[in-house]
Protein backbone atom coordinates (compact mmCIF):
# COMPACT_ATOMS: atom_id res chain seq x y z
CA UNK A 1 0.00 0.00 0.00
CA UNK A 2 1.33 3.39 -0.98
CA UNK A 3 2.44 5.75 1.71
CA UNK A 4 1.10 9.34 1.71
CA UNK A 5 2.79 12.03 3.65
CA UNK A 6 0.52 14.78 4.93
CA UNK A 7 2.10 17.80 6.44
CA UNK A 8 0.39 20.53 8.26
CA UNK A 9 -0.35 21.87 11.64
CA UNK A 10 -3.40 19.68 11.88
CA UNK A 11 -1.62 16.28 11.63
CA UNK A 12 1.88 17.34 12.34
CA UNK A 13 4.49 15.50 10.26
CA UNK A 14 3.05 12.00 10.70
CA UNK A 15 3.08 9.49 7.87
CA UNK A 16 -0.11 7.53 7.36
CA UNK A 17 -1.35 5.11 4.81
CA UNK A 18 -3.91 6.04 2.18
CA UNK A 19 -6.45 3.87 3.93
CA UNK A 20 -6.14 5.98 6.99
CA UNK A 21 -7.07 9.06 4.99
CA UNK A 22 -10.47 7.58 4.53
CA UNK A 23 -13.44 7.33 6.75
CA UNK A 24 -11.47 6.59 9.88
CA UNK A 25 -9.63 9.87 9.60
CA UNK A 26 -12.62 12.00 8.76
CA UNK A 27 -14.89 10.41 11.31
CA UNK A 28 -12.35 11.06 13.99
CA UNK A 29 -12.70 14.79 13.53
CA UNK A 30 -14.95 16.82 15.82
CA UNK A 31 -18.28 17.75 14.17
CA UNK A 32 -18.68 21.30 12.99
CA UNK A 33 -21.55 22.70 14.95
CA UNK A 34 -21.29 26.35 15.99
CA UNK A 35 -18.90 28.90 17.33
CA UNK A 36 -16.83 29.24 14.15
CA UNK A 37 -15.27 32.60 13.48
CA UNK A 38 -14.18 33.98 10.12
CA UNK A 39 -10.56 33.28 11.14
CA UNK A 40 -11.22 29.56 11.79
CA UNK A 41 -10.32 26.91 9.28
CA UNK A 42 -11.99 23.68 8.22
CA UNK A 43 -10.67 20.55 6.44
CA UNK A 44 -12.33 19.77 3.09
CA UNK A 45 -11.74 17.23 0.37
CA UNK A 46 -11.23 18.68 -3.08
CA UNK A 47 -11.24 15.81 -5.65
CA UNK A 48 -9.46 13.52 -3.14
CA UNK A 49 -7.06 16.21 -1.98
CA UNK A 50 -7.39 17.30 1.62
CA UNK A 51 -7.28 21.12 1.95
CA UNK A 52 -7.65 23.66 4.64
CA UNK A 53 -10.20 26.47 4.04
CA UNK A 54 -10.99 29.66 5.94
CA UNK A 55 -14.57 29.71 7.12
CA UNK A 56 -14.90 33.29 5.71
CA UNK A 57 -14.91 31.96 2.12
CA UNK A 58 -17.35 29.14 2.75
CA UNK A 59 -20.24 29.19 0.24
CA UNK A 60 -23.40 27.12 0.60
CA UNK A 61 -24.99 26.09 -2.63
CA UNK A 62 -28.69 26.88 -3.02
CA UNK A 63 -29.33 23.23 -3.87
CA UNK A 64 -28.18 22.25 -0.40
CA UNK A 65 -31.01 24.26 1.24
CA UNK A 66 -34.21 22.25 1.35
CA UNK A 67 -37.73 23.62 1.51
CA UNK A 68 -38.11 22.31 5.01
CA UNK A 69 -34.78 23.60 6.18
CA UNK A 70 -34.37 26.62 8.42
CA UNK A 71 -31.50 29.05 8.01
CA UNK A 72 -29.88 30.34 11.16
CA UNK A 73 -30.02 34.03 12.01
CA UNK A 74 -27.65 35.82 9.67
CA UNK A 75 -26.32 39.37 9.43
CA UNK A 76 -27.06 40.85 5.99
CA UNK A 77 -25.30 44.19 6.58
CA UNK A 78 -22.78 43.46 3.85
CA UNK A 79 -25.32 42.25 1.30
CA UNK A 80 -25.56 44.50 -1.78
CA UNK A 81 -27.28 44.59 -5.17
CA UNK A 82 -30.39 42.79 -3.93
CA UNK A 83 -33.25 42.46 -6.44
CA UNK A 84 -36.49 43.94 -5.08
CA UNK A 85 -38.52 42.06 -7.69
CA UNK A 86 -37.99 38.90 -5.61
CA UNK A 87 -39.92 40.32 -2.64
CA UNK A 88 -43.01 38.20 -2.20
CA UNK A 89 -44.46 39.31 1.12
CA UNK A 90 -43.85 41.38 4.24
CA UNK A 91 -43.85 45.12 4.92
CA UNK A 92 -41.10 47.50 3.89
CA UNK A 93 -40.19 49.79 6.83
CA UNK A 94 -40.93 53.50 6.43
CA UNK A 95 -37.24 54.29 6.78
CA UNK A 96 -36.53 52.49 3.51
CA UNK A 97 -38.57 55.03 1.50
CA UNK A 98 -36.76 58.15 0.24
CA UNK A 99 -37.80 61.56 1.54
CA UNK A 100 -39.04 62.46 -1.97
CA UNK A 101 -40.81 59.72 -3.88
CA UNK A 102 -40.03 59.44 -7.59
CA UNK A 103 -42.65 60.18 -10.26
CA UNK A 104 -44.73 57.06 -10.74
CA UNK A 105 -47.80 55.99 -12.68
CA UNK A 106 -50.92 55.07 -10.74
CA UNK A 107 -52.46 53.22 -13.69
CA UNK A 108 -52.25 49.87 -11.91
CA UNK A 109 -53.40 51.01 -8.46
CA UNK A 110 -56.31 48.94 -7.17
CA UNK A 111 -58.65 48.89 -4.17
CA UNK A 112 -59.08 52.67 -4.16
CA UNK A 113 -62.23 53.94 -2.31
CA UNK A 114 -65.19 53.97 -4.71
CA UNK A 115 -66.33 57.38 -3.42
CA UNK A 116 -62.89 58.96 -3.89
CA UNK A 117 -60.71 60.64 -1.31
CA UNK A 118 -62.23 61.88 1.94
CA UNK A 119 -61.55 65.50 3.00
CA UNK A 120 -61.95 66.51 6.60
CA UNK A 121 -64.96 68.74 7.19
CA UNK A 122 -66.40 68.43 3.69
CA UNK A 123 -70.06 67.82 2.88
CA UNK A 124 -72.01 66.79 -0.21
CA UNK A 125 -71.10 68.81 -3.32
CA UNK A 126 -68.33 70.71 -1.52
CA UNK A 127 -65.96 72.51 -3.89
CA UNK A 128 -62.30 71.69 -3.24
CA UNK A 129 -59.67 74.46 -3.31
CA UNK A 130 -55.90 74.43 -2.84
CA UNK A 131 -54.10 76.31 -0.07
CA UNK A 132 -50.79 78.11 -0.35
CA UNK A 133 -49.05 74.98 0.88
CA UNK A 134 -50.64 72.97 -1.96
CA UNK A 135 -53.00 71.16 0.39
CA UNK A 136 -56.56 70.41 -0.74
CA UNK A 137 -59.36 71.86 1.39
CA UNK A 138 -63.10 71.28 1.16
CA UNK A 139 -64.84 74.67 1.26
CA UNK A 140 -67.90 74.19 3.48
CA UNK A 141 -69.46 77.46 2.22
CA UNK A 142 -68.88 76.79 -1.48
CA UNK A 143 -70.94 74.01 -3.08
CA UNK A 144 -71.91 72.98 -6.60
CA UNK A 145 -74.45 70.23 -7.32
CA UNK A 146 -74.12 70.26 -11.09
CA UNK A 147 -76.89 72.83 -11.50
CA UNK A 148 -76.38 75.48 -8.84
CA UNK A 149 -73.23 77.14 -7.48
CA UNK A 150 -73.86 78.30 -3.92
CA UNK A 151 -71.68 80.70 -1.93
CA UNK A 152 -73.18 80.67 1.54
CA UNK A 153 -71.90 82.41 4.66
CA UNK A 154 -72.49 85.64 6.54
CA UNK A 155 -69.66 87.26 4.59
CA UNK A 156 -70.35 85.53 1.27
CA UNK A 157 -69.32 87.28 -1.91
CA UNK A 158 -68.55 86.25 -5.46
CA UNK A 159 -65.57 88.06 -6.96
CA UNK A 160 -64.92 87.90 -10.71
CA UNK A 161 -61.52 89.42 -11.47
CA UNK A 162 -60.47 89.52 -15.13
CA UNK A 163 -57.17 91.28 -14.35
CA UNK A 164 -56.42 93.40 -17.43
CA UNK A 165 -59.03 91.74 -19.64
CA UNK A 166 -61.34 93.98 -21.62
CA UNK A 167 -64.02 91.52 -22.81
CA UNK A 168 -67.29 90.77 -21.05
CA UNK A 169 -66.85 89.40 -17.54
CA UNK A 170 -70.19 87.65 -17.13
CA UNK A 171 -72.31 86.34 -20.01
CA UNK A 172 -75.80 84.85 -19.83
CA UNK A 173 -76.85 82.48 -22.63
CA UNK A 174 -79.83 80.34 -23.57
CA UNK A 175 -78.63 78.14 -26.43
CA UNK A 176 -81.92 76.24 -26.63
CA UNK A 177 -84.17 79.12 -27.65
CA UNK A 178 -82.40 82.49 -28.05
CA UNK A 179 -80.90 83.36 -31.45
CA UNK A 180 -80.73 87.15 -31.95
CA UNK A 181 -78.14 86.99 -34.75
CA UNK A 182 -76.48 90.33 -33.88
CA UNK A 183 -72.96 90.48 -35.30
CA UNK A 184 -70.13 90.55 -32.78
CA UNK A 185 -72.03 88.73 -30.03
CA UNK A 186 -72.84 85.10 -29.40
CA UNK A 187 -76.30 84.64 -30.90
CA UNK A 188 -77.57 82.80 -27.79
CA UNK A 189 -76.46 85.57 -25.41
CA UNK A 190 -79.33 87.46 -23.79
CA UNK A 191 -77.31 89.43 -21.24
CA UNK A 192 -73.74 90.36 -20.38
CA UNK A 193 -71.76 92.46 -17.91
CA UNK A 194 -68.54 94.09 -19.01
CA UNK A 195 -66.15 97.02 -18.58
CA UNK A 196 -67.16 100.04 -20.66
CA UNK A 197 -63.59 101.32 -20.72
CA UNK A 198 -60.67 98.90 -21.02
CA UNK A 199 -58.44 100.55 -18.38
CA UNK A 200 -60.78 102.84 -16.39
CA UNK A 201 -63.57 100.38 -15.63
CA UNK A 202 -67.21 101.55 -15.70
CA UNK A 203 -69.87 98.84 -15.63
CA UNK A 204 -71.90 98.29 -18.78
CA UNK A 205 -74.94 95.98 -18.85
CA UNK A 206 -76.27 94.63 -22.13
CA UNK A 207 -79.55 92.88 -22.82
CA UNK A 208 -80.54 91.11 -26.06
CA UNK A 209 -83.77 89.66 -27.42
CA UNK A 210 -84.44 87.92 -30.71
CA UNK A 211 -87.21 88.10 -33.34
CA UNK A 212 -89.40 85.78 -31.25
CA UNK A 213 -89.78 88.39 -28.49
CA UNK A 214 -93.43 89.13 -27.69
CA UNK A 215 -92.49 92.68 -26.67
CA UNK A 216 -89.87 95.12 -27.97
CA UNK A 217 -87.68 94.91 -24.87
CA UNK A 218 -83.93 94.35 -24.72
CA UNK A 219 -83.28 95.11 -21.05
CA UNK A 220 -85.89 95.13 -18.30
CA UNK A 221 -85.07 96.50 -14.84
CA UNK A 222 -87.55 95.35 -12.22
CA UNK A 223 -87.74 96.13 -8.52
CA UNK A 224 -90.27 94.53 -6.16
CA UNK A 225 -90.73 95.93 -2.66
CA UNK A 226 -91.89 93.76 0.20
CA UNK A 227 -93.70 96.68 1.80
CA UNK A 228 -95.85 99.57 0.59
CA UNK A 229 -94.08 102.05 -1.67
CA UNK A 230 -92.86 105.33 -0.25
CA UNK A 231 -95.11 108.24 -1.23
CA UNK A 232 -93.02 111.21 -0.09
CA UNK A 233 -92.27 113.87 -2.69
CA UNK A 234 -89.24 115.36 -0.96
CA UNK A 235 -85.48 115.16 -1.41
CA UNK A 236 -85.47 112.30 1.10
CA UNK A 237 -87.98 110.20 -0.89
CA UNK A 238 -87.09 106.62 -1.89
CA UNK A 239 -88.45 104.45 -4.68
CA UNK A 240 -89.02 100.80 -5.49
CA UNK A 241 -86.39 101.23 -8.23
CA UNK A 242 -83.60 103.72 -7.65
CA UNK A 243 -80.73 105.02 -9.78
CA UNK A 244 -77.91 106.75 -7.95
CA UNK A 245 -75.01 108.68 -9.46
CA UNK A 246 -72.03 110.29 -7.77
CA UNK A 247 -68.37 111.21 -8.22
CA UNK A 248 -65.20 110.34 -6.33
CA UNK A 249 -64.03 112.99 -3.89
CA UNK A 250 -60.77 111.85 -2.30
CA UNK A 251 -61.70 108.43 -0.98
CA UNK A 252 -65.39 109.27 -0.52
CA UNK A 253 -68.44 109.45 -2.79
CA UNK A 254 -69.85 112.92 -3.40
CA UNK A 255 -72.65 114.53 -5.41
CA UNK A 256 -71.90 115.34 -9.07
CA UNK A 257 -71.90 119.05 -8.26
CA UNK A 258 -73.76 122.03 -9.81
CA UNK A 259 -75.27 121.13 -13.18
CA UNK A 260 -73.53 117.76 -13.06
CA UNK A 261 -75.36 115.13 -15.10
CA UNK A 262 -76.61 112.19 -13.00
CA UNK A 263 -78.55 110.30 -15.66
CA UNK A 264 -78.28 110.41 -19.45
CA UNK A 265 -80.46 108.40 -21.83
CA UNK A 266 -78.98 107.90 -25.31
CA UNK A 267 -79.59 105.64 -28.27
CA UNK A 268 -77.31 102.60 -28.67
CA UNK A 269 -76.49 103.07 -32.35
CA UNK A 270 -75.35 106.71 -32.57
CA UNK A 271 -74.76 107.41 -28.89
CA UNK A 272 -76.77 110.62 -29.16
CA UNK A 273 -78.20 111.92 -25.86
CA UNK A 274 -82.00 112.09 -25.70
CA UNK A 275 -82.66 112.97 -22.05
CA UNK A 276 -80.52 114.35 -19.21
CA UNK A 277 -81.23 114.64 -15.49
CA UNK A 278 -78.76 116.81 -13.58
CA UNK A 279 -77.84 117.51 -9.97
CA UNK A 280 -80.51 120.19 -9.61
CA UNK A 281 -83.17 117.78 -10.85
CA UNK A 282 -83.51 119.69 -14.10
CA UNK A 283 -84.62 117.50 -16.99
CA UNK A 284 -83.38 118.31 -20.46
CA UNK A 285 -84.71 116.52 -23.53
CA UNK A 286 -83.88 116.58 -27.22
CA UNK A 287 -86.44 118.65 -29.11
CA UNK A 288 -85.69 118.86 -32.80
CA UNK A 289 -82.00 119.71 -33.04
CA UNK A 290 -81.86 121.32 -29.61
CA UNK A 291 -81.74 120.17 -26.02
CA UNK A 292 -84.64 121.83 -24.22
CA UNK A 293 -85.16 122.21 -20.50
CA UNK A 294 -88.37 120.48 -19.55
CA UNK A 295 -88.23 121.86 -16.04
CA UNK A 296 -88.17 125.48 -17.13
CA UNK A 297 -90.95 124.89 -19.63
CA UNK A 298 -93.35 123.47 -17.06
CA UNK A 299 -95.78 125.67 -15.10
CA UNK A 300 -94.69 125.97 -11.49
CA UNK A 301 -98.23 126.56 -10.24
CA UNK A 302 -101.76 126.69 -11.66
CA UNK A 303 -105.30 126.81 -10.33
CA UNK A 304 -108.91 127.43 -11.34
CA UNK A 305 -111.26 129.04 -8.79
CA UNK A 306 -114.84 130.18 -8.45
CA UNK A 307 -116.92 132.43 -6.23
CA UNK A 308 -119.73 130.09 -5.43
CA UNK A 309 -119.48 131.49 -1.91
CA UNK A 310 -118.30 134.80 -0.61
CA UNK A 311 -114.63 133.82 -1.04
CA UNK A 312 -112.76 132.11 -3.90
CA UNK A 313 -112.21 128.36 -3.69
CA UNK A 314 -110.32 125.83 -5.82
CA UNK A 315 -112.31 124.35 -8.59
CA UNK A 316 -111.15 120.89 -9.56
CA UNK A 317 -107.47 119.97 -9.37
CA UNK A 318 -104.55 122.35 -9.03
CA UNK A 319 -100.75 122.27 -8.81
CA UNK A 320 -98.42 123.80 -6.22
CA UNK A 321 -101.19 125.90 -4.75
CA UNK A 322 -101.59 125.67 -0.99
CA UNK A 323 -104.53 128.06 -0.58
CA UNK A 324 -106.45 131.01 -1.99
CA UNK A 325 -106.89 134.36 -0.26
CA UNK A 326 -109.53 137.11 -0.76
CA UNK A 327 -108.14 140.54 0.10
CA UNK A 328 -110.81 142.68 -1.58
CA UNK A 329 -113.53 142.55 -4.23
CA UNK A 330 -112.08 140.85 -7.29
CA UNK A 331 -108.71 140.43 -5.62
CA UNK A 332 -107.49 136.80 -5.26
CA UNK A 333 -104.18 135.76 -3.67
CA UNK A 334 -102.66 132.43 -4.87
CA UNK A 335 -100.35 131.02 -2.16
CA UNK A 336 -97.71 128.51 -3.36
CA UNK A 337 -97.05 125.21 -1.65
CA UNK A 338 -93.38 125.34 -2.73
CA UNK A 339 -91.84 128.74 -3.09
CA UNK A 340 -90.19 130.01 -6.28
CA UNK A 341 -86.57 131.06 -6.61
CA UNK A 342 -87.45 134.67 -7.41
CA UNK A 343 -90.36 137.10 -7.15
CA UNK A 344 -90.65 137.76 -10.87
CA UNK A 345 -92.43 134.69 -12.20
CA UNK A 346 -94.48 134.95 -15.37
CA UNK A 347 -98.19 134.97 -14.54
CA UNK A 348 -101.02 134.36 -17.00
CA UNK A 349 -104.69 134.72 -15.96
CA UNK A 350 -108.16 134.97 -17.40
CA UNK A 351 -111.67 135.44 -16.07
CA UNK A 352 -114.41 132.95 -16.77
CA UNK A 353 -117.34 135.31 -16.49
CA UNK A 354 -118.42 135.30 -20.13
CA UNK A 355 -118.70 139.09 -19.94
CA UNK A 356 -117.23 140.97 -22.88
CA UNK A 357 -114.34 143.16 -21.76
CA UNK A 358 -113.75 141.29 -18.48
CA UNK A 359 -110.06 140.92 -17.71
CA UNK A 360 -107.56 139.81 -15.09
CA UNK A 361 -104.39 141.63 -14.14
CA UNK A 362 -101.64 141.00 -11.66
CA UNK A 363 -101.29 143.39 -8.75
CA UNK A 364 -98.35 142.00 -6.75
CA UNK A 365 -96.16 138.91 -6.46
CA UNK A 366 -93.46 137.37 -4.26
CA UNK A 367 -91.60 134.08 -4.06
CA UNK A 368 -94.48 132.62 -2.05
CA UNK A 369 -97.61 134.07 -3.76
CA UNK A 370 -99.14 136.11 -6.54
CA UNK A 371 -102.21 138.42 -6.37
CA UNK A 372 -104.54 138.99 -9.30
CA UNK A 373 -107.51 141.35 -9.87
CA UNK A 374 -110.61 140.60 -11.96
CA UNK A 375 -112.56 143.54 -13.44
CA UNK A 376 -115.30 144.31 -15.97
CA UNK A 377 -115.09 146.39 -19.13
CA UNK A 378 -115.24 149.54 -17.05
CA UNK A 379 -112.24 148.42 -15.01
CA UNK A 380 -114.39 147.95 -11.95
CA UNK A 381 -113.26 145.09 -9.68
CA UNK A 382 -115.67 142.17 -9.76
CA UNK A 383 -115.56 138.72 -8.10
CA UNK A 384 -115.30 136.72 -11.29
CA UNK A 385 -114.40 133.03 -11.53
CA UNK A 386 -110.97 132.64 -13.09
CA UNK A 387 -107.74 130.69 -13.77
CA UNK A 388 -104.11 131.50 -13.03
CA UNK A 389 -100.92 129.86 -14.42
CA UNK A 390 -97.43 130.73 -13.12
CA UNK A 391 -94.11 129.99 -14.91
CA UNK A 392 -90.74 130.26 -13.22
CA UNK A 393 -88.31 128.13 -11.25
CA UNK A 394 -88.83 126.44 -7.93
CA UNK A 395 -86.53 127.46 -5.13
Amino acid sequence: MAQTTIQGSFLGDATVTGAKIGADFISAQTALTSGLATTDEIIVSDAGVIKRMDISVLEIAASQITASGTLPALNGAALTALNASNLGSGTIPDARFPATLPAISGANLTNLPAAGATLSGSTDNTVVTVTGSNAMVGEANLTYDGAELNVGSTGAKLVLDQSTGAAYLLELRSTGDVAHGISGYNTATYGQFMKKHATSGMLQIWGFSDADANQAIGLSLVGVSGIAANTAKTTAAIGVVEILGGIKNGSAIANPGPNGNILVVRDAASGSAKMIVDQEGEVTVKEGNSMTSVTKGIAKAWVSFDYSGSTPSKMGSSYNVASLGDTDTGHVTVNYTNTLDNAHAATVGMTQSGTLGANMTGTSQSTSSVQVKSSNGSNTAVDYDGSVVIFGENA
